[in-house]
């Protein structure tokens, strides 16, 4: 399995994350959401090292939060750090597994240009939204785990199973979908870029 794990979160467990995060309770309330997985975690495997950080990212500090690392794993909830976690593996060379919600829909890719696309190639500006987004609870577990699987098939295998492709789930018709896309020569973040 993977030895070593480094769980970047600045937040606190709220009430309204209890139905989406399982691994929290409602003993959990108030209580540091990073230093929580990680005792959490432990507990349920204590050979595995966990490092907990539980610094906000921002572009000053992400080469730092994500340096060493084999893999990111994007467990955000906004567009816009997710395109700096963007700028920072297309900079460190560290492969970037994206994932995001929206009410019932989920969608994940595999991001490693310059073999790939970046995400800005796909998205390059977050939609912005005075609405908070309401979420179908089992979505993020469907997403997550996709993403856990992305991840471990990469680090068996060393192959990009989904290149250039945005895999969609709809929870409410229990449908999957794929959209391929390419990168854009003009994209301000990987356009450049022929290494």
């Amino acid at each position: 399995g993977v030895g070593y794990l480094r769980i970047c979160d600045n937040d606190q467990v709220e009430l309204s994350n209890l139905n989406r995060q399982i691994l929290f309770t409602d003993g959990d309330i108030g209580k540091p959401k990073a230093s929580l997985l990680a005792e959490k975690l432990s507990a349920q495997n204590p050979e595995i090292e966990i490092e907990a950080i539980s610094d906000r990212l921002t572009e000053i500090n992400a080469g730092a939060l994500t340096s060493g690392c084999d893999l990111i794993i994007d467990g955000l909830d906004n567009h816009s750090d997710r395109l700096i976690l963007n700028k920072t593996s297309l900079n460190l060379r560290i492969p970037f597994i994206y994932g995001a919600i929206n009410e019932w829909l989920g969608q994940l890719s595999f991001l490693n240009p310059p073999e790939t696309a970046c995400l800005a190639c796909l998205m390059p500006r977050e939609l912005q939204s005075l609405i908070p987004t309401p979420v179908f609870g089992g979505l993020p577990g469907v997403i997550g785990s996709l993403q856990a699987t992305l991840a471990l098939r990469y680090f068996i295998t060393g192959k990009i199973p989904i290149a250039n492709t945005l895999l969609v789930f709809n929870a409410e018709t229990m449908v999957f979908e794929t959209v391929t896309y390419e990168r854009r020569p003009g994209c301000e973040v990987c356009g450049k870029r022929t290494d």
